[in-house]
């Protein structure tokens, strides 16, 4: 019969390796089972529901929207802008860049735009 202290030790060691991950003395290639800090929130864009996210080769970061348009950030989120200069309808559902540069912005009823700046 094994006393309270070393149940409580042995309790400890197994929690342990459980949140550590246990890899059977090798390296297996998988992260540990407890991750902190994966994700962090953006600031905004604060213009409707996002529908849809597209990336230009700048790392520039385009963000439609449903009925604020299209919004772009320069600096990973941490503010936004938005470019909806022509773009008649703001319900974006659907983002697109061209290789050359463009975005395109698929809408809902109002059909295909493109921007006309190049976005690189």
């Amino acid at each position: 019969m094994l006393s309270p202290a070393k149940r409580s030790i042995i309790v400890l060691l197994l929690l342990l390796i459980m949140v550590l991950g246990f890899s059977g003395g090798k390296d297996n290639g998988v992260a540990p089972i407890v991750e902190t800090d994966f994700w962090h929130q953006t600031n905004g864009p604060g213009g409707g529901i996002v529908t849809s996210l597209a990336i230009n080769s700048s790392g520039h970061v385009f963000a439609g929207t449903y009925g604020g348009g299209v919004f772009r950030s320069e600096n990973n989120g941490d503010s936004w802008t938005a470019v909806n200069t022509g773009l008649t309808h703001t319900y974006i559902q659907a983002l697109a860049i061209n290789s050359s540069g463009p975005v395109f912005a698929g809408t809902y009823g109002g059909g295909v735009f493109y921007s006309v700046e190049s976005t690189n």
